[in-house]
């Protein structure tokens, strides 16, 4: 799971404890909000321990990566190559406003 999820130097940040995801702000097309009940099954990675990382599919997004810790705090983000990922935070709406608002 993410350590924390920031933006930084035009860049969002997923802190993880072995590496730093960075997706920089020009390759997102689109982020949203998502309710707990948008999530999907997992693929490959871990469902829950540790968190919940790695590939998963549902019906309505269909295949992305996932870091998160909990189901409640989550968001997608989706890139303009079609990659999607599903992030989780303590502060997703702040997040999710201030790259809308980019």
């Amino acid at each position: 799971m993410p350590l924390s999820v920031s933006v930084c130097d035009g860049e969002l940040r997923v802190n993880c404890i072995i590496r730093t995801k960075r997706i920089s702000l020009r390759e997102i097309d689109s982020i949203e909000r998502l309710p707990a009940t948008m999530l999907g099954r997992r693929v490959l990675g871990s469902d829950g321990w540790f968190g919940y990382w790695g590939w998963y599919r549902d019906k309505s997004l269909g295949k992305y990566f996932a870091y998160y810790g909990n189901e409640t705090d989550c968001f997608s983000v989706r890139l303009n190559n079609g990659k999607q990922y599903v992030l989780g935070c303590d502060n997703p709406d702040a997040i999710v406003n201030y790259i809308k608002s980019e």
